[in-house]
């Protein structure tokens, strides 16, 4: 019976494969970015190594394109940034912001002590009333600072 379980142990070992833990587009440094709202996605940078870039939140207030709204509302996301075990978290937001100065649609980070801006473009399409944040596509843009 114990020669047994440890040769369904080795078999289920052995069975196993190794999963990457980010699977998903690699966009280029520089390159603007589409992907699915939500959705993880890779940055490659000079020397092949890759910021992944994780939305940890986000979420969207515009005013529904189909609505006549007195504000336009934003849209905001929380995203984690990592690259060989260094982490940066980041706020970022697009609209009606209320014009806080920590939380705009761009912002510096700093990975393995280089610095590093991330925009983040568009969510498209808008609200729908019919259709609230159906198949959004979120678009960033992540660059070298060149400072």
């Amino acid at each position: 019976m114990k020669k047994s379980r440890w040769v369904l142990l080795l078999i289920l070992l052995l069975g196993c494969e190794e999963q990457e833990a980010y699977q998903y587009t690699v966009f280029e440094l520089g390159q603007n970015t589409v992907s699915p709202a939500g959705e993880p996605f890779g940055v490659r940078i000079t020397g092949g190594d890759t910021i992944h870039v994780n939305t940890l939140s986000w979420t969207d207030s515009r005013c529904p394109i189909d609505v006549t709204c007195v504000r336009y509302g934003k849209y905001e996301a929380e995203l984690e940034l990592s690259l060989s075990g260094d982490t940066a978290l980041v706020d970022l937001c697009n609209g009606d912001c209320n014009a806080h100065v920590e939380i705009m649609d761009s912002t510096r980070f700093m990975l393995q002590n280089t610095y590093y801006w991330i925009r983040m473009r568009s969510l498209l399409p808008f609200p729908n009333t019919g259709r609230p944040n159906a198949n959004q596509n979120i678009s960033f843009e992540v660059f070298l600072d060149n400072d």
